[in-house]
This record gives C-alpha cells, structure tokens and sequence, in this order.
C-alpha cells in the first residue's frame, strides 16, 4: 500500500540536502521527491501524492531516519541536523552495498562479490571510525549495521579476508 511522507521536506532541509543529492543517494527520482514535498498528484489533482513502500524506505534510509519521521507532519521529536561527512559517507556505501548485493545474486557474479565485501569493509571501517571519533551513529544507521554489516563482517573475520583488506580500504577512505 502506498504512504504518504508529508514529513520529507522538513526532515530533507534539516539534513541539509537538496532535491538532487536525495535523488543520487536514495536512487528516486526528482521528480518523484519533488512530487512528494508538493503533495502533487500529476494525474488526480487535489489528491495526495503517494509513494510505493520501497521508495519511502530508500528516502529514509538515505536521510537516516526511520519511516515514521518521514510519515509525519510535526516530527517524532528526535533531534534533526546535517550528517557528518562520516555519516555521509556510511549511508552512501550502505546503498551501494544493498544495490551490488542484489546484482552480485542476480547475475552470479565472484567481480561483483568481491565489491560488495569490499564496501562492507568500508562501511564497517566507516563506522567504527564514526565511533571513535565520538560522533553518534544514527539510529538507523546502528540498525542497519546491526541488521546487515556486522553478520557479514563476522563471516569474512571468519575467512580473514577482513585481516587482507582492511587496512587497503582504511586507506583509501582517508581524505586526501
């Protein structure tokens, strides 16, 4: 069933991003998140514009946000603000991650395998950088952690591929 997000604009402008890096992070298109922030129906004029499930999901995720605050007028009170470049930089490798991941499947690819262990390495080193430097990590961010990084991390650590890759990746997320 499709939803409305009347709180997409609110939650997009708190995080400091324009229409188009939504798009490129999210995967959805302008228009549509345009659309949305409108509450523009191009077909049905005077009814609300609403997303398919999948695509609310993808614009939370790439905002760091569950649904629920993008599913709300007022906001759910938790506390709003641009990303670090760091939590940036792990949503960014999370939705290639999830995207490489269906493909590698797809098309039973070892060129594609091997990218996605290589940018969950770099989410995972991501993270724990963000740790470090003792900046939150979204709760969103946790959960997908949680969720999909960590059981896979545990697996390559159990193949030391972690030990042979990590320190390349850690390299090359350093700024220059």
């Amino acid at each position: 069933m499709n939803v409305e997000l009347p709180g997409l604009k609110r939650v997009r402008e708190a995080r400091v991003v324009t229409q188009k890096q939504l798009a490129a992070r999210s995967g959805v298109g302008v228009v549509t998140i345009s659309r949305i922030e409108n509450d523009t129906h191009p077909e049905h004029p005077g009814e609300s514009y609403r997303v398919r499930p999948g695509n609310a999901h993808r614009l939370a995720r790439a905002l760091r946000v569950d649904l629920d605050e993008l599913m709300s007028r007022e906001g759910t009170g938790v506390p709003l603000g641009p990303l670090s470049s760091l939590q940036q930089k792990a949503t960014e490798l999370l939705m290639i991650l999830e995207r490489d991941a269906l493909r590698a499947e797809e098309e039973d690819s070892d060129e594609l395998r091997e990218s996605v262990r290589d940018t969950a390495l770099k989410a995972w080193l991501t993270i724990q950088r963000q740790r470090l430097r003792g900046e939150d990590v979204p709760a969103a961010l946790e959960r997908d952690y949680a969720n999909f990084i960590a059981p896979f991390i545990e697996r390559l650590e159990e193949s030391h591929v972690v030990d042979d890759r990590a320190d390349e990746l850690m390299r090359e997320l350093e700024p220059a």
